[in-house]
């Protein structure tokens, strides 16, 4: 079927267009509408995901991973869900099931250069076939198909540093057809030929994100890919009729892969510039590397071009390329740790080259609002708190469209115990842009209140916006936990820690989770063994003390003392002796603890909802605390939590 029609969708195979029900053209990529059309030619059957690779990529062998991710994209594009599909249904162990009847029509009348009466004009079409788009729809709609380079670099579990500094000088490619390039496809390096699909998976993203900036003009795929990697730059300029053109090469490895992207002038053949990615690599990590390198270069190119400054890929809202190569470093120092210097000094260069650098500002903000986490004190948290707040304030102002800056904003007002504001901000994010980071501080909010299945839930979207890497969201084993799912909470982090054997931020919660499901004493001593011999010195010193106490009443002792020892800060401290105290039965220290730390701030508020803290929440106390730290008012005004229920207009109960 050329031309169907489903639940007001048109898919149009011939012209390889996806209208939407309004009308508007959505953009997807070749493998993308290639699936969906073989998806919708069989409605109401199950299609093998073998079936689906076969005649998607019928030359070239692929992973599982491929079609996931594909499946994404197109879900992303129909704003379906995979938990409550309406269009495209998972059948576990077998494959994809198109959900909606389907019904062949007769193609569209096409609205061109003379428009039927009272109709719309079509939207320009890019030399390479794509709808542009302005950075608004692109980036901040609920179906954007960028996050964002810093959404994006949250959830690539690799690290990449771009050095752009001095690339090339907006002045110089002023005159007549000044933005206009052709890609040529990045040459395979590498002894292993199946990695071909990964070299032209490269280009490709390369080329469909400068497709969208609309002042560039980048010539198709069909013209471009029909000359060798080592073609006569000069030649093709004149054949193609344009100024630049990019080449680059792909070498992967084992564990490495190093890409090169080259741009040099059509006129004169000279190298513009050059540069070199290369980093540690896993294979399921490759689809990740070329979107996040596809993005960086084009970021790259639209100050290059001198594109206007609202047409630019999410993270170049700069004239400023030095400015821009030090946000990208700054933002990889805060995800991966690629550096010896603090990701904050690397923000800080930035701004200081432009102050008006937005994403700088929102950049700088994310980074010194996140390590209030391993504060030393709450003294010191709360001041780097109140920096990154003001700081999300300033990118606001300067771009009241960034999601990173309202995201960050909501959990600095969380943090001051505002929750109805930090629900506004955070709700404005995601509503600008669904990319990881709004969802997880969305996730992160919502499971603080103690609405755990919501948590569950957006947990599962962000996992869905990024299904190849490690989602940034709050650990689901957290969720699950709270939610009396122990045998999935552990799995996951027994999971964890097979890789990472003795790993302290892994052992914690998995004895949380053991406290959590009332295991034998034998477990909990078990773990408190692996904390003495992996942990920092304050965790590990209070482990050893615990282990060598003859009995729980001397523990409890022992806890008592380390309660009352406040000059023995370290980052997770609190959650620690709450759920020791919870193990040793002792309910009115838990209280106690949790108590003179949420009224500070609600930051590990994400561990009180669990089954070790149910008699703690059945007091007077409890409730207390709850109206206190504002959360009651939150409740009335966005609904009762998972293990509360009102009993009065000022009262409830929780369990």
């Amino acid at each position: 079927m050329q031309v169907i029609e489903f639940e007001g969708f048109i898919l149009d195979n011939e012209r390889r267009e996806l209208r939407a029900p309004d009308g508007r053209n959505i953009v997807l990529k070749s493998k993308a509408f290639d699936t969906l059309s073989v998806l919708a030619a069989e409605p109401g059957k199950i299609i093998s995901k073998q079936h689906l690779m076969d005649r998607v990529w019928p030359d070239v062998t692929v992973e599982e991973n491929n079609l996931n991710q594909t499946i994404s994209m197109i879900r992303r594009a129909l704003d379906d869900s995979r938990d409550t599909p309406r269009f495209i249904q998972t059948v576990p162990r077998q494959g994809y099931l198109f959900m909606p009847q389907v019904r062949q029509i007769d193609r569209p009348v096409a609205v061109g250069a003379e428009h039927a009466p009272g109709a719309s004009p079509a939207p320009r079409q890019t030399s390479s076939g794509h709808q542009p788009a302005t950075l608004l729809s692109r980036l901040t709609g609920s179906r954007a198909r960028l996050g964002g380079v810093f959404a994006g670099l949250a959830a690539i579990a690799v690290l990449m540093v771009v050095f752009i500094t001095g690339l090339i000088s907006p002045s110089a490619i002023a005159g007549s057809r000044d933005a206009s390039i052709a890609v040529l496809p990045f040459e395979n390096l590498g002894p292993d030929d199946e990695r071909d699909y990964f070299a032209r998976g490269v280009t490709v993203e390369i080329m469909d994100l400068l497709s969208q900036l609309e002042d560039l003009e980048v010539i198709d795929r069909n013209s471009s890919f029909s000359f060798g990697p080592d073609a006569d730059v000069r030649e093709l300029g004149k054949a193609l009729g344009v100024r630049y053109v990019l080449s680059g090469s792909v070498r992967t490895g084992k564990d490495r892969v190093r890409i090169s992207a080259r741009l040099s002038s059509a006129e004169t053949g000279k190298q513009q510039w050059a540069r070199t990615y290369e980093r540690a690599l896993s294979p399921e990590d490759l689809f990740a590397v070329q979107r996040l390198i596809a993005q960086q270069v084009a970021g790259a190119l639209s100050i290059a071009f001198n594109i206007n400054p609202g047409e630019r890929i999410d993270g170049a809202g700069t004239r400023s390329l030095e400015a821009y190569d030090w946000y990208l470093r700054g933002a990889d120092q805060w995800f991966y740790g690629s550096t010896d210097y603090p990701a904050e000094d690397l923000f800080q260069r930035a701004i200081d080259i432009d102050p008006q650098y937005a994403e700088a500002w929102a950049g700088m903000a994310v980074a010194i609002i996140n390590s209030t986490w391993a504060a030393g004190s709450t003294e010191q948290g709360l001041a780097r708190l109140q920096a990154g707040s003001e700081m999300a304030r300033r990118a606001i102002e300067l771009n009241p469209d960034l999601a990173n800056a309202h995201a960050t904003l909501g959990v600095a007002r969380l943090m001051e115990l505002d929750w109805i504001g930090a629900r506004e901000s955070i709700d404005a994010a995601v509503a600008k842009s669904r990319n990881q980071l709004s969802l997880a501080h969305q996730e992160s909010l919502v499971l603080r209140s103690g609405h755990l299945s919501d948590a569950l839930t957006i947990a599962h979207a962000i996992r869905d916006t990024n299904p190849l890497t490690e989602p940034m969201s709050v650990r689901e084993d957290v969720i699950r936990s709270a939610l009396g799912q122990h045998d999935l909470a552990r799995a996951e982090i027994d999971k964890q820690l097979d890789q990472a054997p003795g790993q302290y931020t892994l052992v914690l919660p998995s004895m949380f989770a053991e406290i959590n499901a009332d295991a034998p004493s034998g477990e909990i001593l078990s773990s408190l063994r692996n904390i003495a011999e992996n942990a920092p010195a304050g965790p590990s010193s209070l482990a050893r003390d615990l282990l060598d106490a003859p009995d729980d009443n001397a523990r409890r002792l022992i806890l008592r003392a380390a309660v009352d020892d406040f000059g023995d800060e370290y980052a997770t401290r609190t959650e620690l002796l709450a759920h020791l105290a919870a193990w040793l039965g002792d309910t009115e220290l838990a209280l106690e603890i949790w108590d003179r730390d949420l009224r500070r701030s609600p930051l590990r508020a994400v561990w009180i909802w669990g089954p070790a803290f149910a008699d703690m929440r059945a007091t007077p106390g409890f409730r207390q605390l709850m109206h206190d730290i504002n959360l009651v008012a939150y409740w009335k005004a966005y609904g009762w939590p998972d293990k509360c229920r009102p009993t009065t207009n000022d009262d409830f109960v929780c369990r």
